[in-house]
């Protein structure tokens, strides 16, 4: 569960549906229920079996791209916003403090965010695959530190709002409820204390 449940939700929240990327691993999400303790395993099949169902629609393409673009990219008024200074700035902005002291936590133990797009690096699905790169490269201080200082104290309540979202197909519902479960087996795995920060959203 410590690298493969990341890279793949990491993939799903940072990337379009049609990317090459999730086309890619889409085979092993049908493994992801393994990845869990037992008496998670019924669950998370049952949701997985539908977000592959959905994603491998190809009617649902463009509708999965839309939600993608509402949810992630900032088009519009954004109902669940990815990025964690929203939920930890006081004025709930982008690339606030917390981004800044995030991108200094990454430069800090060797990784430089090169996505080609001006954005912030707390974005959800991107610290998912930073974490499953310090775990990779076995840096089990830097994972812990950014799971319990930098995306613990947002996470949670980031997946209830995405969760609760109206109007949208239940692929990112799903999705959040999935990841929801993976970080709090991870606070009880890996005996995690994540620090206790104000929300603002």
């Amino acid at each position: 569960m410590i690298t493969l449940v990341p890279r793949i939700l990491g993939f799903l929240f940072y990337y379009s549906p049609s990317h090459p990327s999730v086309e890619a691993i889409l085979p092993a999400l049908c493994d992801l229920p393994e990845q869990f303790e037992s008496k998670h395993q019924a669950k998370i099949r049952t949701l997985v079996q539908k977000m592959a169902a959905q994603i491998q629609d190809s009617t649902k393409h463009d509708e999965l791209a839309g939600e993608f673009s509402l949810l992630f990219e900032g088009l519009g008024e954004m109902p669940a916003p990815p990025w964690g200074s929203v939920y930890l700035d006081r004025e709930s902005i982008v690339m606030g403090e917390s981004t800044v002291e995030y991108r200094r936590f990454l430069a800090g133990n060797g990784i430089a965010l090169d996505t080609q797009m001006r954005e912030p690096d707390d974005q959800f699905g991107l610290m998912l695959l930073a974490f499953a790169q310090f775990m990779e490269s076995e840096k089990f201080d830097a994972s812990a530190e950014l799971l319990e200082l930098h995306l613990l104290p947002w996470a949670l309540r980031y997946l209830e709002v995405l969760q609760q979202v109206e109007g949208v197909s239940p692929f990112y519902p799903n999705l959040a409820k999935v990841a929801h479960l993976y970080l709090t087996s991870l606070v009880e795995e890996l005996e995690l204390s994540p620090a206790n920060k104000p929300l603002f959203k």
